[in-house]
């Protein structure tokens, strides 16, 4: 410091013995880039004008109301820093201070922002100086997270959980400066992600390091697990809004999506039914498959047996298959029990299962019996169920037959409509008068206004005595379906009219 102010008061002496120095105005303006914790970032002193017959521009970092110079530089003179190299490069060409290995302090210290500063002193007329300064903003890059703890503690090295059981996962990771970075998860049923962003996740945070970053602490609980949670996965990713703002669907690649999978869980609960499945009957001499399941993790294990001989295990597998069967010995119950076991408890589930064996008919064959006249073939076998068939066959053919007998006779009569025959008078003789004279036309009987008729009888006789002969009339009765005529003796007449009944 002893050194640069001996220059600038020399400086400054030499300014005021110039007088006649014509020069425009100078500006300074200061740039500094954005860095990373453990990478370097660069503060530019630009200045702009014609440069004067000195100048100086000094660059600073100014914390509150304490001013530190990093760099005093005369132009054509000397240049001095007050920090070590290690830190500290200029670039006399740009004005440009690169400050390496960022750290937090390069931005903020305690409560106070640090500004970097760049003063311009130079002459022109008289002595002129113009300042400027800038904040940087330090970034923390967010760091791969780890599983902190479980509930049930040997959720991980066990890899199970019994069904109803409460789940808890806590990573912890450094998420970088705060307000940047967070932890959010993800669960896998069946390798399809679930985004969780409810109250089942629970965050805290804590003082990272460095000192200006964040460790956070987040912890997803599943209230209760059951079989529709087998082969449950969790993860857990870091996000951070200056780096990756948003998480990948897989934590296939830990270290770059930075994130924690737990391994796949397993959801142990216990049987609580038993189902077979198979044949419920079957050929005497075949045989059957029978196949028993219960649902469990673990596997249940099973134990085939028979109704009424409980002490002889038949099969220790799911798979139960009979063989060369027999009315007797296999026709039944079967029971298959699934057990298995939880946590050191011994759960069991047992279906029972009809079986039912139908006989065998053998087909009829014939014995010749050696006699001295002609021979019939026997035939051998139980032909009783034949018997009975073609009994049943015959019975219902001639109840068939029957019923169509009837249909048709019902039919026909139906069809047939009887005529009833209407009584005709039997003919009168063509001459049963000999003493009738047929030489005189026949008088017109319909067109006779002498008729006598009777309204009761519908009947009427009627002499006539014209051109010296005498007629009797005869009227049918009219009566509806009537033709019987009124039969009216008539000894005097030698002509006889006979009217037709009306219609």
């Amino acid at each position: 410091m002893t050194s640069s102010a001996s220059l600038l008061n020399i400086s400054l002496i030499i300014l005021s013995v110039v007088t006649c120095l014509a020069s425009t105005q100078m500006t300074v303006s200061t740039v500094v880039s954005d860095a990373e914790l453990g990478q370097w970032f660069t503060v530019q002193c630009q200045v702009s004008g014609s440069l004067g017959l000195v100048v100086i521009i000094q660059i600073s970092k100014d914390i509150g109301s304490n001013k530190t110079t990093l760099v005093n530089h005369i132009i054509n003179g000397n240049i001095t820093t007050d920090k070590p190299p290690t830190r500290i490069s200029y670039n006399s060409d740009t004005y440009t201070v690169n400050i390496s290995n960022a750290n937090c302090q390069d931005e903020i210290v305690g409560a106070e922002r640090v500004k970097y500063v760049c003063d311009l002193t130079y002459v022109t007329t008289a002595t002129a100086t113009a300042t400027s300064s800038k904040e940087v903003t330090i970034k923390a890059r967010p760091q791969e997270p780890s599983i902190l703890s479980t509930s049930p503690a040997s959720l991980l090295s066990d890899k199970f959980v019994v069904e109803g059981t409460e789940v808890k996962v806590t990573c912890s990771a450094n998420v970088g400066r705060e307000t940047k970075g967070s932890i959010v998860w993800r669960i896998y049923r069946n390798n399809t992600p679930e985004f969780v962003s409810d109250a089942r996740v629970k965050s805290v945070e804590r003082t990272g390091s460095p000192s200006c970053t964040r460790v956070m602490d987040s912890t997803l609980t599943v209230a209760s697990v059951s079989r529709s949670d087998q082969d449950l996965a969790i993860a857990c990713f870091v996000v951070n809004s200056d780096f990756n703002a948003v998480a990948p669907e897989l934590c296939s690649d830990p270290a770059a999506a930075l994130c924690q999978l737990t391994e796949t869980i397993r959801v142990h609960y216990p049987v609580k039914e038993a189902f077979i499945t198979g044949d419920n009957s079957a050929t005497e001499e075949g045989s059957v498959t029978l196949t028993c399941y219960g649902s469990a993790v673990p596997d249940a294990t099973y134990v085939w047996f028979k109704s009424g001989d409980e002490n002889r295990t038949l099969s220790e597998s799911n798979i139960l298959t009979l063989t060369n069967l027999s009315i007797a010995e296999d026709a039944g119950e079967y029971n298959c029990t699934a057990s298995n076991n939880v946590s050191g408890t011994i759960y069991s589930a047992s279906q029972s299962f009809k079986l039912t064996i139908v006989p065998t008919t053998p087909a009829p064959t014939t014995t010749p019996e050696a006699t001295d006249g002609p021979t019939e073939p026997v035939v051998s076998g139980d032909t009783s169920g034949d018997d009975q068939t073609i009994i049943i066959a015959v019975c219902v053919s001639v109840v068939i037959l029957i019923i169509l007998a009837i249909i048709i006779g019902i039919i026909c009569w139906k069809r047939r409509k009887p005529r009833k025959e209407i009584e005709e008078p039997s003919e009168k003789p063509y001459n049963n008068r000999p003493n009738l004279s047929f030489q005189n036309p026949q008088p017109d009987l319909v067109a006779d206004e002498k008729k006598f008729n009777n309204p009761s009888l519908n009947n009427s006789f009627d002499q006539k005595n014209e051109d010296g002969l005498m007629y009797a009339d005869l009227t049918y009765d009219n009566r509806p379906r009537s033709r019987k005529p009124m039969a009216l003796g008539d000894a005097m007449s030698d002509y006889s009219d006979v009217q037709m009944p009306e219609v």
